[in-house]
């Protein structure tokens, strides 16, 4: 059984769910006249993204199959307008990364067969592909039609008042008679096309209603291994199980970690440094504090008597040699995952809600164009924003649950006080 996901590159954006279904099945059917395995045939976007994918996850069959590194190699099926990807579960989770990646690079839309069931698309739109959203948008459609007809009955009443107005005075006795009837009876059709619209909006609701409380509340996101508690929106404790990967952080050496043990705030200022941000109060509090705790070098104490008007260069330039001095050396992967744990211990002082820490790396991961380790916090937030708004999940249940997730970075990857 494989991990499959599928690219996708088309004009028009889809919005129902049975339109989307439509189209799967037939592109899936691979009836046409084409060379899967080629993607020559393919849009110069999928073409880009199976170009940079290959390089790391190689095709296993087609003009650019490898013998080396079996294992790693995926089965592309290339339509014409998506490349359908069935991957290792083994390596799934490094290559659904790799892939999402380049996805939103390149704007192109994602679909996560074995995962979510969502749809996703660059500027945040996604459709959840479940039976059940199928039947929300049945309810939808099935209600807009009558709501439609209905109104056109009352449209078309009302113009028949306007004209019976019109007449009632130029007709004779007999049919002054006649018009009086008829306005009555269209009073009636009125009140009854009221009605029913009326009782067409409360079966809608009640139809809603039951689809959301049908079935367990459970979503199954593969990004790691965890189980909450948590109550529904009757208050009654329902499992949900989620699945998220907590990878193991690159472990900082010890005189970073003495660094971070005495100024925690080191953890925000090395992926500021990353980020090539310029000078802040934030960078002079915690010179003043690196001051306050012995670390008093050179570069620190030009920095603590900088004025926040500095030339970026040439803060650039005195950053790079503070971190020389203090003997550090800062990688990308290592600031972003020491960000992560600074927000991971701000929601665990209080100083941020979960909610606000989440959305602070949600925000990260889409300013450093999806980087790993904040890939987690990116697609954790589509999760829960289903288990609110399909599973009918209150705030504050999402709230214990992501408080729960950084308490689980907190305890394998550590905390200030660490």
């Amino acid at each position: 059984m494989s991990y499959d996901i599928m690219v996708i590159d088309r004009h028009e954006r889809f919005v129902k769910v049975k339109d989307f279904e439509a189209w799967f099945d037939k592109t899936t059917q691979w009836d046409e006249p084409l060379d899967y395995n080629d993607p020559s045939h393919a849009t110069q976007r999928l073409q880009a993204w199976y170009e940079k994918m290959r390089e790391t996850v190689p095709p296993m069959n087609g003009p650019y199959a490898s013998e080396d590194n079996p294992d790693i190699a995926a089965d592309y099926s290339i339509a014409r307008d998506a490349i359908y990807v069935a991957m290792s579960w083994e390596h799934a989770k490094e290559q659904r990364v790799t892939a999402w990646r380049l996805v939103m690079q390149l704007g192109l839309a994602f679909f996560d067969i074995s995962g979510t069931s969502c749809v996703y698309y660059p500027d945040g739109w996604k459709l959840l592909c479940t039976g059940k959203q199928k039947q929300i948008e049945e309810a939808e459609e099935e209600y807009n039609k009558s709501e439609k007809h209905l109104v056109n009955i009352f449209i078309a009443c009302f113009l028949l008042l306007c004209l019976l107005c019109i007449t009632y005075f130029t007709g004779s006795k007999e049919l002054n008679t006649i018009q009086t009837v008829v306005t009555l009876l269209t009073f009636a059709v009125i009140g009854v096309d009221g009605w029913l619209l009326s009782a067409a909006k409360k079966k809608r609701d009640k139809r809603l209603a039951e689809i959301e409380n049908e079935g367990e509340k459970k979503v199954d996101i593969d990004v790691s291994y965890s189980t909450f508690m948590v109550p529904d929106k009757n208050e009654e404790e329902k499992k949900v199980d989620i699945d998220v990967y907590y990878p193991t952080f690159m472990i900082p050496d010890q005189t970073l970690k003495s660094i971070i043990r005495s100024v925690p705030s080191t953890r925000v200022i090395l992926y500021d440094y990353i980020k090539d941000h310029s000078i802040s109060k934030e960078w002079k509090d915690w010179a003043f504090s690196m001051m306050e705790t012995g670390y008093n070098t050179d570069g620190i104490v030009q920095l603590a008597g900088e004025d926040l008007s500095m030339n970026p260069f040439e803060f650039k330039e005195l950053a790079s040699r503070i971190f020389n001095e203090l003997g550090i050396c800062v990688s990308p992967q290592l600031a972003s995952e020491q960000y992560i744990l600074w927000i991971a211990n701000q929601v665990d002082h209080g100083e941020l809600s979960a909610k606000e820490g989440f959305q602070i790396l949600y925000e990260a991961a889409v300013d450093s164009e999806y980087d790993d380790a904040f890939m987690a916090f990116y697609q954790l937030n589509d999760a829960f924003g289903i288990l609110v708004d399909q599973n009918g999940y209150s705030e504050d249940a999402i709230e214990r649950m992501r408080r729960a997730v950084f308490m689980n970075y907190l305890m394998q990857n550590g905390s200030d006080s660490h």
